[in-house]
């Protein structure tokens, strides 16, 4: 049975939002289909995770996990002083923003069992038929 596992991040970023739409309907009408809904979450979900981390995603990812889950959200926070009390690179706010995408990442894969290496390493770098 399908469990809807999409993240709803899209709503703090409408451009954001247009644009997934309209890369999908071009998807869609190029090669003459009709994309399910579960595949359009699935398709959003990995266009979400494949975004550059930059400085204003960075925000996006912040702003919808403090909103998704306090309590994971303030462990991140814990995360990151951990880091910043024994490395010494950056300001707190530069290493939150370059790691809240592999921490919700990793979160994401790791509370619906998907395999994980996918975190770090890009899908290009596998030979499948199937990519």
């Amino acid at each position: 049975m399908y469990k809807k596992v999409f993240y709803n991040a899209f709503e703090f970023n409408n451009s954001h939002m247009n644009f997934f739409n309209k890369l999908i309907e071009t998807i869609e009408d190029y090669y003459k289909i009709k994309i399910s809904q579960i595949e359009y979450d699935a398709l959003k979900l990995f266009l979400l995770f494949e975004m550059q981390n930059k400085s204003d995603h960075g925000m996006l990812y912040l702003k919808y996990l403090f909103e998704l889950d306090k309590e994971l959200y303030n462990n991140y926070l814990e995360l990151i002083d951990l880091f910043k009390s024994r490395m010494s690179i950056g300001t707190k706010e530069e290493l939150c923003m370059k790691l809240i995408l592999y921490f919700f990442k990793a979160n994401f894969y790791n509370q619906y069992n998907l395999a994980i290496n996918y975190v770090f390493e890009p899908l290009h770098i596998y030979e499948s038929a199937l990519l």
